[in-house]
């Protein structure tokens, strides 16, 4: 036998050895839609524990189904029309639902998270949020990370590990990023920064948007969504292939700055920009988290959420809590800045 025909033989029990799993030649990775198994009520039901212990050797949005089992036909799991407001959320998944899925995201719930990616490795680097179809918010901070050529946004995305997802992620190259110009480092005041996007992204169900606040607004203290494909935890040595979603309160910021003045001095004040979330063992954002959004219900509709914050710190600071970029205080400014930023780059690309 030459070694091309080695070649091929091996080639073709890579393949094989691809098609089937669960320790079964009688079994097949088949999207979660078109195994019968699971879907007898429509919408395929998962345990997250299957899931974390490796699936039986199927990417996540697949499952190993019996090959008498496998519909010609996938179940159409979500047949309703993309919103047409911002803030909807998918808290059943889009493609399956996960039981129990502790601090993980189910597929396609956070329409609105953005990834930041370099584009010479395609690895996550910090997160966003998509306020605009082609506008994205994010700190100042990660900017800075790589070159400016280098910087992309990811949309829709979910595992970073698969591509079986249901609905396909977006690339799109960023055009110009505007930095808030009274940042500060030393504090980290007003760390945040709009990305324009090289084109506008098509809303989906996987792909929408997030509500901004109202100017100026007091917020309450309810519980609130941070996410991300940063670190679990600050001892692990890699990022999060699957979306984490932590759930936090917010912190009174008298009672936050007070806190926040054991480690940084008694002198120490929270700027107006900054809020504070968390102070719950175990629940944190963490390194690779930078940029991504603080999600809260809207007051006026719990089952839309609006962007309160943007993660900055991702230090571990007394009782767990991490300081966020105010949305509130620069509602205003954001809407001016787009704008502004729309009118220039339509000037640019006019000459």
């Amino acid at each position: 036998m030459d070694r091309l025909s080695i070649l091929l033989l091996l080639l073709g029990i890579s393949r094989s050895q691809a098609l089937f799993c669960g320790g079964s030649m009688a079994k097949e990775c088949v999207q979660r839609n078109r195994c019968r198994i699971g879907t007898e009520t429509g919408r395929p039901i998962i345990q997250y524990r299957g899931l974390i212990n490796g699936n039986d050797g199927c990417e996540s949005g697949q499952t190993c189904c019996p090959k008498t089992e496998i519909l010609q036909f996938p179940v159409q799991v979500d047949n309703q029309p993309i919103p047409a407001d911002c803030g909807y959320a998918n808290h059943q998944g889009l493609g399956f639902t996960i039981t129990n899925p502790m601090d993980i995201a189910q597929d396609g719930e956070l329409p609105w998270m953005v990834a930041l990616l370099d584009s010479r490795s395609h690895l996550p680097i910090g997160g966003g949020s998509l306020i605009t179809r082609d506008v994205v918010l994010t700190s100042s901070t990660k900017t800075y990370e790589v070159p400016e050529t280098y910087l992309m946004v990811r949309a829709g995305e979910w595992d970073f590990n698969s591509d079986s997802e249901q609905r396909a992620h977006e690339d799109v190259a960023i055009r110009k990023i505007v930095r808030h110009a009274n940042r500060s480092v030393e504090n980290g005041a007003n760390n945040a920064a709009l990305l324009f996007l090289a084109r506008p992204l098509k809303l989906d169900h996987h792909i929408n948007l997030i509500c901004l606040p109202p100017p100026n607004r007091k917020f309450i203290h309810n519980r609130c969504i941070v996410s991300g494909w940063g670190k679990k935890t600050a001892l692990d040595n890699s990022y999060m292939n699957v979306l984490k979603k932590i759930d936090v309160p917010l912190v009174d910021r008298s009672v936050c700055q007070k806190q926040l003045q054991g480690p940084y001095g008694k002198d120490f004040i929270l700027d107006n920009s900054l809020i504070c979330a968390g102070g719950e063992p175990g629940k944190d954002s963490c390194k690779g988290d930078g940029g991504a959004p603080l999600a809260c219900p809207l007051q006026s509709d719990p089952n839309r959420y609006e962007l309160v914050g943007i993660v900055w710190a991702q230090e571990m600071l007394s009782k767990d809590q991490f300081r966020l970029e105010n949305l509130f205080q620069m509602a205003d400014l954001l809407l001016a800045n787009i704008k502004l930023g729309h009118q220039q780059l339509d000037t640019l690309s006019s000459y």
